[in-house]
């Protein structure tokens, strides 16, 4: 459809990405800014669960307007929470293979155009050593069943890539817009570089490998690197974080070239966010940094567990920490995983007086079996209980080779943790970036924010929690393995590029796991973005975290709208959409590209716009996949609802 005199006229006034390269623009500030309340909601939404994590998707999986979570548990059975009026009910029993094997992301897309979201998990690849696992696709067959149900059909889709290090499949529209690829992120392992797969099915699901993107190449990434189209050319653009550094390859007439001009050279970045921050009608970037690593000895803990890493440092002899507990027992894990093995050997594990061995590295050590300070002859790890006391000793003795161990100790109401030796060094410094688009043309930081930190900031979320028409930056932090685990932490957006840090998601729970994934979705009909995060990163000690979901009871009379694309022509999933929002006269209101925030945090597929006190008539303009720049599609839309839109 076309659009009106007054929208065009407005459009070719103040859009395509119209902030001036000196200064922010001057936008509409809110009245009143709405004050944030997140309530965590884990217990209550039956969330509760402790296991290691890779990645996070939030996917109406069912097919009935609500989001669910679909979770990989590194290692472990990936979860399937299906949200039934709040609850989520765990349904991993539908997936077609139970079985503990390496799966790393999670990507939840339409691939075969029927309706229903199919699932595909990356696989890892035996640290570069071992043979690895193959990736899984997983068929939604729910469209041809009636019933949730899936299929495995890895080998025949032509995904599988066993041997590689392999860490997201990253979707984004094929050429003509009417199926979505995928690219298939990896760690660096040689001779098994990225892959870009072009989707050849129709009704059914089949990839072929593609050279002709020119991104079949070794990237070194985590996965969590982004599809979106920074300049409003049309086409989707890569960013890319290739051992740390971000780099944004270009695509140019069906080809991707680097382009090294656009945005700063960095190290050191570890995660990404794109949202329109100034409400310019162009996507910008927060870059979520990490702090190098001290290599120092850590220790967390609380009232049951004490995780800790420890390692033989210049001139180092032994190393202890001692405790109390009423426990008459206490349970070990120091397990360790050295390239292509997981080491449970416990013949250096030496068991009170008579120095017994415990049968593996993870193990119940009774009262009696530790009762006795035991001669500490030869290096190993010597754990010990006084007698007749409630305190336990663990100490390491070092001999020439040098050598760490990790691991966490479990027991009831642990107390009077006390350390000796235990060398830690101040942690190191990091700074979180955002950097605004200058028109598609340069990315300009915006350098007026403290964004300080010493941990790494792990996954980023950027939606308007409290629908003042402004998009908010939420993020996580972890540690180093053996520290306590970054604070959650919200940046509030409060227009004119100004924010203000907000610590909104603060628990105990968490302190001592590491956190992994972050992501939001409509898990009510509030027309507020809810947060659901993991904190089961990496290995032993800092994974078998626990979920967490924060419920965003926000207190607000702010108007929103939700749009749900639906492709025709298009891919199904409408995935490489550009969306702008107006009011009737013609006043810009933002602007979205549905598969920007897909990566291993994978956020809602509904398109939300906080729209503060705006309460009048509203026109989307959408351009669908595979269209001309020229052919925008333009909609009515209802406020404080969800509008499916159809193309």
């Amino acid at each position: 459809m076309k659009l009106t005199t007054g929208i065009i006229l407005f459009f070719l006034i103040t859009n395509f990405c119209s902030l001036d390269k000196s200064t922010p623009p001057e936008e509409k500030q809110p009245e009143k800014k709405i004050e944030i309340k997140l309530v965590d909601s884990t217990d209550a939404a039956g969330l509760t669960k402790y296991t290691p994590t890779f990645g996070a998707a939030v996917v109406d999986i069912n097919n009935d307007g609500t989001d669910d979570l679909v979770i990989s548990n590194h290692g472990q059975i990936p979860s399937l929470y299906l949200n039934k009026n709040g609850v989520f009910e765990n349904y991993s029993h539908l997936f077609p293979e139970q079985i503990l094997v390496d799966r790393h992301g999670v990507t939840a897309v339409d691939l075969d155009n029927d309706g229903d979201k199919d699932l595909i998990f990356a696989a890892g690849g035996g640290d570069g050593i071992g043979p690895g696992h193959m990736n899984r696709l997983y068929q939604n067959l729910l469209m041809e069943r009636g019933k949730l149900t899936f299929d495995n059909i890895s080998l025949e889709a032509g995904i599988s890539y066993q041997p590689w290090r392999s860490r997201h499949f990253l979707p984004l529209s094929n050429s003509d817009g009417s199926l979505i690829d995928l690219y298939l992120v990896c760690k660096f392992r040689a001779n098994h570089p990225n892959q870009y797969l072009s989707n050849t099915g129709s009704t059914e699901i089949k990839f072929e490998l593609d050279e002709s993107p020119g991104l079949n190449q070794s990237f070194n990434s985590r996965g969590n690197d982004l599809f979106f189209d920074y300049d409003r050319d049309g086409d989707q653009d890569l960013l890319i974080i290739l051992s740390g550094e971000p780099v944004i390859y270009e695509k140019v007439a069906n080809y991707y070239e680097r382009n090294d001009l656009i945005l700063r050279r960095m190290s050191s970045v570890y995660s990404a966010g794109i949202a329109d921050l100034n409400n310019d009608g162009c996507l910008d970037i927060y870059f979520g940094m990490e702090a190098k690593s001290t290599g120092s000895d850590r220790i967390s803990f609380n009232d049951n567990e004490i995780h800790f890493v420890v390692r033989k440092q210049e001139n180092d002899s032994s190393e202890r920490i001692t405790f109390k507990t009423d426990d008459r027992s206490i349970y070990i894990n120091f397990t360790y995983r050295i390239p292509g093995k997981t080491v449970r050997d416990p013949s250096n594990i030496f068991i009170g007086r008579s120095k017994k061995n415990p049968t593996s590295r993870e193990a119940v050590i009774s009262v009696k079996t530790a009762e006795g300070e035991p001669l500490r002859d030869n290096p190993g790890i010597y754990i010990w209980k006084e007698p007749g006391a409630k305190r336990w000793h663990i100490e390491w003795i070092y001999g020439e080779k040098e050598r760490q161990d990790k691991g966490k100790i479990k027991a009831g109401s642990i107390s009077g943790l006390h350390e000796e030796n235990l060398e830690t060094l101040p942690a190191a410094a990091a700074r979180d970036r955002i950097f605004i688009n200058m028109k598609g043309t340069i990315f300009r930081e915006l350098d007026n924010l403290d964004l300080a930190h010493n941990s790494a900031t792990r996954s980023v979320a950027l939606c308007d929690l409290n629908n003042d028409g402004f998009i908010d930056i939420v993020g996580i932090r972890g540690s180093e393995s053996g520290r306590y685990n970054g604070e959650p932490f919200a940046l509030i957006n409060y227009g004119n590029l100004h924010f203000k840090f907000k610590n909104i998601m603060k628990n105990s729970e968490d302190d001592i796991y590491q956190a992994d994934r972050l992501v939001y979705g409509f898990f009510n009909d509030d027309g507020l973005p809810d947060l659901f995060f993991t904190n089961g990163f990496g290995l032993n000690p800092g994974s078998y975290g626990p979920y967490k979901l924060f419920l965003n009871n926000t207190k607000t009379t702010a108007n929103y709208v939700i749009l749900e694309l639906e492709g025709s022509s298009a891919n199904k999933d409408a995935i490489g959409s550009e969306v702008e929002l107006f009011t009737e006269v013609g006043e810009f209101l933002g602007y979205r590209q549905l598969g920007a925030g897909f990566n291993r945090s994978q956020v809602s597929h509904k398109l939300h716009f906080g729209l503060g006190q705006i309460n009048e008539k509203l026109v989307a303009r959408i351009k669908w996949p595979g269209t001309s720049e020229s052919e925008w599609d333009e909609r009515k839309i209802t406020i404080n609802k969800i509008n499916l839109l159809k193309q």
